[in-house]
């Protein structure tokens, strides 16, 4: 990591944070840090102010050199995770199977980019009573996944094309997912309610990991571990309905029927693989295209109208295409990055 011009102040500190004291920077990236420290007493404002408020949102009133002591120290000026999470991992437990596998520097990079989305999240935690701050929001594009690590130690893996708005308050914690998918790891704790809000009903945790996915007029609830309640209308709270590991629920304006799912394929798009039983292909295709960059185009509506039961890999696009020509009525035609779908021609 090392400063950008694009970054705001606050990320520059945050990214700053994790060099110096969280200590996932090699010496050569620390001392460009403490170098940006030394530039101006803004800078240094800025880490100490995000470094506070981390120490805060952790509970923790331990003594740090200050900003222009670390900038000034010839000296490693890293202190290990521990020190700053006492009885916390470096990297929360994730119950959940994780994602494509990724080189060991890509994973590095990740696990740095979730530590400082995390320290960035804590600069909007509020411990005491006041204004209720606007949420910090989070955007993924199409294809994109982001994984959040927040301040209490819970995480969110927020899939491709999704909106999430982020509020950490003294007591309580809420999050308002409008569109896309994500899995929200909860860390338990009574006195603050972990709740997602998504459509016209809410979620709220009772210590669990669990899916949520928002599309136009619908929510879908998947349970991975734990349980949760499941309430519709603007009222948390009330007239919920629990639901337990490898159940699933979807709602409109009032609550669907409780199902009984394999939870791991149901997620399985964190591996990058898509499930799908008896669905529209024009619903199929619709989904594909928030996880991949390839254009796929249904040419002929008899096409959409197929139902599709099967699983795609979304780095083989090209291998499904094939296979459904082989089993359905659909001929396949490949332009550069896009896949046509069109009816195939019966022959004279």
């Amino acid at each position: 990591m090392k400063p950008t011009e694009n970054s705001s102040l606050n990320e520059q500190a945050a990214e700053c944070l994790l060099a110096l004291e969280i200590g996932a920077a090699d010496p050569q990236t620390r001392l460009r840090w403490r170098g940006w420290l030394a530039e101006s007493p803004e800078h240094r404002r800025a880490f100490e102010t995000c470094r506070d408020l981390w120490n805060a949102a952790r509970g923790l009133s331990i003594s740090r050199p200050t900003a222009l002591e670390l900038a000034n120290d010839p000296y490693d000026g890293a202190q290990p995770v521990a020190a700053l999470r006492p009885g916390i991992e470096a990297s929360p437990a994730d119950p959940i199977r994780r994602g494509p596998q990724l080189s060991r520097g890509s994973w590095m990079g990740l696990a740095a980019a979730s530590l400082l989305v995390g320290a960035v999240v804590a600069v909007e935690y509020r411990t005491a009573d006041g204004p209720t701050p606007a949420p910090v929001v989070y955007d993924t594009g199409r294809g994109e996944e982001k994984q959040l690590t927040l301040p209490d130690g819970s995480a969110i893996v927020m899939g491709p094309e999704a909106h999430l708005e982020v509020l950490m308050l003294a007591r309580e914690r809420t999050f308002k997912l409008t569109s896309g998918e994500a899995i929200f790891t909860a860390a338990h704790d009574a006195a603050r309610p972990f709740r997602v809000y998504a459509g016209a009903g809410w979620i709220e945790d009772i210590g669990t990991a669990f899916d949520v996915r928002s599309d136009p007029g619908n929510v879908t609830v998947t349970v991975i571990q734990g349980a949760v309640e499941v309430g519709t209308g603007a009222q948390a709270g009330r007239n919920g309905v629990r639901l337990m590991r490898d159940e699933q629920m979807s709602f409109g304006a009032t609550r669907g029927a409780i199902r009984h799912v394999d939870a791991g394929l149901a997620t399985a798009w964190r591996d990058g693989q898509l499930a799908y039983i008896d669905q529209p292909l024009e619903k199929v295709v619709a989904d594909l295209q928030r996880y991949s960059m390839k254009d796929i185009v249904v040419q002929d509506p008899s096409v959409g109208a197929l139902h599709y039961t099967g699983t795609v890999s979304i780095g083989e696009l090209d291998h499904w295409a094939a296979g459904l020509a082989r089993v359905y009525p659909v001929q396949v035609q490949v332009a550069g990055d896009r896949l046509l779908l069109a009816a195939k021609r019966k022959d004279r």
